[in-house]
């Protein structure tokens, strides 16, 4: 589904960089999910099941994100320094 490829390509350079190792773990095993299933998770469509909750809502987000927008006013001030630390 290239509307998909599109969305994941996205999550892959704005919200995979942010995760921890256990969420990238929770990330490749999105990966290995039916196109249809991930994309009704990450659009909203439908809701995901609580192993990749999280990491669905942080697609979402970022899709849904103002142009210039980090999304780091939720983090704490430590997990925003190691975030922007790296980029």
């Amino acid at each position: 589904m290239r509307e998909l490829d599109v969305i994941l390509l996205h999550a892959l350079s704005t919200v995979y960089p942010q995760l921890d190792e256990p969420d990238r773990a929770v990330f490749a095993s999105l990966l290995e999910q039916p196109d249809q299933d991930i994309f009704d998770w990450v659009s909203g469509r439908s809701p995901s099941p609580a192993a990749f909750d999280a990491v669905t809502r942080l697609i979402n987000q970022h899709l849904h994100r103002a142009p210039g927008d980090t999304g780091l006013q939720g983090l704490t001030a430590k997990k925003q320094s190691s975030i922007c630390s790296t980029s």
